[in-house]
């Protein structure tokens, strides 16, 4: 990874308080999903788009395009393999609402890592989202 994202915050020293490298690359994997291609003047040709998949059938959701997108999107702001693998899958819940589901195999200082993304679709066409580390500690 190129660098560390701040946090818009300052710490007792007044300078930027910076995110750690796991929490700046979620940074970098959250605006690269949700960016259309044309957004970005300088890279038209870059953009997940994340949201044309929410209402498609699984089946029809190409997994390696989907993170070829996705590391051209992030492009620079990645080094070498931060993103090994993707996997997007569509869960029902109870009240039945769908939630898509993207599991991404992460390196951050050689160390593997996890990170799953859950996006829902309200019927005010607003998209919710959020992401967890899931080899990072969770209190019960």
């Amino acid at each position: 990874m190129r660098g560390r994202e701040i946090n818009f915050t300052t710490d007792k020293y007044n300078k930027p308080v910076y995110l750690s490298k796991r929490e700046s690359l979620a940074q970098v994997i959250e605006n690269a999903m949700f960016m259309r291609p044309g957004n970005n003047p300088s890279h038209p040709d870059r953009g997940v788009d994340i949201e044309q998949y929410l209402n498609r059938p699984v089946d029809s959701v190409d997994e390696l395009k989907l993170l070829d997108d996705l590391k051209r999107t992030c492009g620079d702001d990645l080094i070498g393999n931060d993103i090994s693998s993707l996997s997007f899958n569509v869960v029902r819940t109870d009240d039945n609402r769908e939630v898509a589901i993207i599991m991404l195999h992460i390196i951050v200082d050689n160390t593997e890592d996890i990170m799953s993304i859950a996006i829902q679709r309200e019927k005010d066409s607003i998209v919710r989202y959020q992401y967890n580390f899931i080899n990072e500690d969770v209190p019960v």
